[in-house]
């Protein structure tokens, strides 16, 4: 028999994600900001459409890559594991 599997209150999830939007959007700040500093205004200025595109499709792949990885390893546990264990899931 397979292992139960808990999921976390949505609530405290939505917070978390929150948190992770606000972290984001500093860091978006955070690039614009030294572009300006280091490079010349004009320069600056082209960049920083493109500089945001490629960090968002980081961002972008590095969530989808740990979904998988998650959906992996809650699949091998709860296929693994007795049911005497309880799996938690996405715990933020």
């Amino acid at each position: 028999m397979a292992a139960r599997v808990l999921k976390q209150d949505e609530a405290i999830k939505e917070l978390f994600r929150e948190r992770i939007r606000e972290k984001v959007k500093r860091d978006k700040e955070d690039l614009g900001r030294r572009l300006d500093e280091e490079l010349p205004s004009i320069v600056s200025w082209a960049l920083k459409p493109l500089a945001g595109l490629v960090r968002g499709a980081q961002q972008w792949r590095d969530s989808l890559v740990g979904k998988a990885g998650e959906a992996v390893s809650l699949a091998s546990c709860w296929l693994v594991l007795p049911s005497s264990w309880v799996v938690v899931s996405d715990l933020a």
